[in-house]
């Protein structure tokens, strides 16, 4: 799990937890980077069972989850 990411962007910061769940590299990355510049509060996950656990240690308010996680459940 990448560790929690804020940009420190004055008055364009956010009070939203995001957390971005999906397998593939690349597109974590890029999602995290491009809601990171909005200024909002970022966290990410690889599987479904990093994100179990991240919601179990109180979540985020908004979650951006790949619907086919090889572990996530159809």
């Amino acid at each position: 799990m990448l560790n929690l990411k804020n940009l420190q962007a004055g008055n364009n910061m956010h009070n939203c937890r995001i957390l971005v769940v999906e397998d593939e590299k690349d597109i974590r990355d890029g999602l995290c980077e491009l809601l990171c510049r909005e200024g909002y509060m970022v966290a990410a996950c690889e599987n479904a069972a990093q994100a179990k656990r991240y919601m179990a240690d109180g979540g985020a308010k908004l979650y951006l989850l790949d619907v086919m996680l090889p572990d996530g459940r159809h």
